[in-house]
């Protein structure tokens, strides 16, 4: 990991599931797949580079719509943990 901008995770996942970049993450999971959001309020941010968070996102992401074949749910939650954000995926 390179050390970049200082990020909010909320807020590219907001910024990736919301209006402005048109639900980018429900188009990416299709229509049999409800994305849920659970984001901490006063998440910290952290040092890292946006798109690298990005990368690594979608990756799970894939990988969680990849195993439900006839569709389901995928609930992305965030929360500070011992001075770490833990972002995780779960369906």
């Amino acid at each position: 990991m390179t050390q970049g901008a200082m990020i909010n995770a909320n807020s590219i996942i907001r910024d990736l599931a919301g209006v402005r970049l048109n639900n980018l993450l429900q188009r990416f999971c299709g229509r049999d797949v409800k994305i849920i959001l659970e984001l901490s309020e006063g998440l910290w941010d952290v040092p890292f580079e946006a798109v690298e968070f990005e990368r690594i996102l979608f990756g799970m992401i894939a990988q969680v719509r990849d195993s439900l074949a006839e569709g389901g749910t995928i609930v992305l939650r965030t929360e500070n943990v011992a001075g770490v954000v833990s972002v995780s995926v779960r369906h």
